[in-house]
């Protein structure tokens, strides 16, 4: 704001704390009400879940107690409900609580907890994701070097075979890691060469979107020392970084400023760590986040020679990882504090934070800042006149220095002869390759020729196959059409007959009964009248169902429901959503369907219990007939052919351009007939 007036100025901070104020308080009230919302019971289990995974997952990170009293809760939720998704969430979130609390035997417990309930649950890409935090953050305390090898190399094969291919980055560059860590540089050299191959290969379609990967390729060879390419990796990651979480960002530039420490381009790295500054933190200003950038700050300042904003924000540095437990990255804060007082000639303090600082170092991660401690101690008490103490640390910085140029230039030794071998087997490699490469298109384009001719001879005997089965359905389909003719016949004139020994039998007594009445001299009474106009409508009942043109298909239905239920033990349900959507004639077909069927179940079914459903809409209709009976075996007389009932349904139901579908059983018999409108 260098420009404007201390009017404006005061504005511009004033809006500035507003607006980080508000943001703290949104930030705070969401966290609040999403816990109330977990501790509501009132709503369902899985918008509470959902609520507390996401509390969990955004605003715990700094509080493990917090992580692992929600996580039990969580838990107990989901072994109520069986929830194995739920259960792996859960559990690995109690893992990472009793992670930092600083009680690894429970952590690797419920990760291994976590990754048995992932499996149950199907979630291969959860699973293998906490295998690998499993290899990697307990091989020191509860795994073997072969153990957590051995567990990377399965997460390898078995992400591959799932095209995971950010999980198989991972697991390499893990597996890297501890080969590294143990000099075999060998495997850890092929194994960086096919995580290379693997990042640049187009045709995996690896999602590079927030450049992760890259970055991973960049911290493997910033451990081989190859500056030059562990910058090109660092970059490609910051300039696909789109997605980036905000502390991956912060730890890439701050990487990339290393190297460029590394390298004396110190105007390059603090531009670097300047631009962690622009990165807006987290909502819930996450307090590694926090640390990590404060770190960072510290390393701008210190470069930028602002020694003492350097100190105060290394102070603040130091307090946090003391806090927080984190003994690995004690010695850092100490390390430049120390070189600040002693630039400033305050020797006492130098004394004390060198002296601290080489408490921070008894282990063989820090020996690069025990190197440099001992050297400030030897200077330091030089310079206070204690020459005994300067001696001794001169002694342990010169014997510590020794050591560690002589473990350089043997590792720098064994990686030169493990690069140059490892060049030799690429080459070998490479050719074996090729010359199968060759060996393999040459046998591909033999199988393909073979696969050709094979294939036309397969769809020539197709052709043949299927004109062939057309002939024979045609005939089929004949000869059916003639049985069905035939047997119509046959029933039309069974059903002549049936209606003249009616006529005979009833309406022709009945008149001639009223004859020798007339002839006697008597009158004719209105109940005989009454009795043949009764058999005369019966007759003509069963020719057609009475005033079908003037009451329609859904009367006509209810009433010889009506009728068969009068003179039989059958009990018929109805349910008539019709809309009266079609002509007369495909009305009369489908009463004529649910006739037979009716009549099918009376003969064979054995039913008690038939029901009918006719339901249409603008566009369609579905006739249904259900029963309780019996059943028959559909295949066999669709096979044999022997039922006129059958085939008169299915005739009746092409007439009018409707399909048919019987589905049977010993529990009964259902009729699906469908047709549009």
């Amino acid at each position: 704001i260098k420009g404007y007036s201390m009017r404006e100025k005061f504005y511009f901070t004033f809006c500035f704390v507003i607006l980080l104020t508000s943001s703290v308080y949104a930030q705070e009230k969401i966290k609040d009400s999403l816990k109330e919302i977990w501790y509501n019971n009132k709503l369902s289990d899985s918008v509470r879940t959902n609520a507390i995974i996401n509390y969990l997952s955004n605003h715990t990170f700094n509080d493990p107690n917090e992580t692992i009293k929600i996580s039990k809760e969580l838990i107990e939720l989901g072994k109520q409900n069986q929830d194995y998704n739920t259960l792996a969430k859960a559990y690995n979130y109690l893992s990472r609580g009793f992670f930092f609390s600083g009680d690894s035997q429970q952590s690797f417990n419920n990760l291994k907890t976590s990754i048995d309930f992932s499996i149950k649950a199907g979630d291969i890409e959860s699973s293998l994701w906490h295998k690998i935090n499993l290899a990697v953050f307990f091989k020191e305390s509860h795994l073997t070097s072969q153990e957590s090898l051995d567990i990377l190399e399965e997460v390898e094969n078995i992400a591959s075979h799932y095209e995971l291919w950010d999980l198989v980055v991972d697991a390499k560059y893990s597996a890297i890691q501890e080969l590294i860590k143990y000099s075999n540089y060998l495997k850890a050299l092929s194994k960086l060469g096919d995580l290379e191959l693997l990042l640049n290969d187009s045709s995996l379609n690896i999602n590079h979107k927030d450049g992760r990967l890259y970055l991973t390729l960049g911290q493997t060879y910033k451990t081989f020392k190859k500056y030059d390419k562990a910058l090109i990796y660092y970059t490609k990651s910051i300039e696909t970084s789109h997605n980036a979480k905000t502390l991956s960002l912060i730890t890439r530039y701050r990487f990339r400023g290393d190297i460029h420490l590394i390298t004396g381009d110190t105007l390059a790295a603090i531009n670097d760590f300047k631009k962690v500054f622009e990165i807006p933190l987290e909502s819930d200003s996450n307090l590694f986040e926090l640390k990590e950038r404060n770190y960072i700050k510290g390393l701008y300042h210190y470069y930028s020679n602002d020694y003492d904003k350097a100190y105060s924000v290394f102070q603040q540095v130091l307090q946090y990882n003391k806090t927080h437990n984190l003994n690995d990255l004690l010695s850092y804060p100490c390390l430049f504090m120390a070189r600040i007082a002693i630039q400033n000639n305050n020797l006492n303090l130098g004394l004390s934070h060198s002296e601290e600082g080489l408490i921070y170092t008894n282990n063989d991660i820090n020996l690069e800042h025990r190197t440099e401690f001992f050297e400030n101690l030897y200077s330091i008490n030089k310079q206070m006149g204690n020459p005994k103490k300067a001696l001794k640390y001169f002694e342990l910085y010169t014997a510590l220095k020794d050591q560690l140029f002589n473990e350089e230039k043997t590792k720098a030794i064994v990686i030169q002869e493990a690069e140059n071998n490892f060049a030799l087997e690429r080459q070998e490699t490479n050719f074996r390759h090729k010359v199968e490469l060759d060996t393999r298109e040459q046998r591909q384009k033999n199988i393909i020729r073979s696969i050709i001719i094979v294939l036309g001879f397969v769809i020539l005997w197709f052709l043949l196959v299927i004109n062939r089965r057309k002939r024979k359905s045609a005939q089929r389909e004949k000869i059916l059409q003639e049985e069905f003719t035939q047997q119509l016949l046959k029933n039309t004139e069974d059903e002549r007959s049936r209606i003249a020994g009616d006529l005979h039998d009833s309406v022709n007594h009945e008149l001639l009964h009223l004859k020798e009445i007339t002839n006697a001299g008597k009158k004719i009474s209105s109940d005989d009248l009454s009795k043949i106009i009764e058999q005369v409508r019966k007759i003509s009942y069963n020719l057609s169902p009475a005033m079908f043109e003037q009451v329609g298909l859904i009367k006509s239905v209810e009433e010889m429901c009506r009728k068969i239920m009068s003179v039989s033990s059958l009990l018929i349900s109805t349910q008539f959503i019709y809309k009266e959507n079609l002509g007369i004639k495909q009305e009369l077909q489908i009463y004529r369907i649910i006739e037979e069927a009716l009549n099918n179940i009376l003969k064979h079914s054995q039913a008690t219990h038939a029901f009918i459903k006719i339901e249409s809409t603008s566009s369609n209709m579905e006739v249904k007939i259900k029963d309780n009976g019996v059943g028959f075996k559909t295949e066999t007389l669709e096979k044999e052919n022997t039922s006129f009932g059958l085939n008169n349904i299915k005739q009746r139901a092409k007439v009018i351009k409707g399909i048919v579908n019987i589905k049977s059983n010993e529990k009964g018999t259902e009729l699906n007939l469908k047709l549009n409108n």
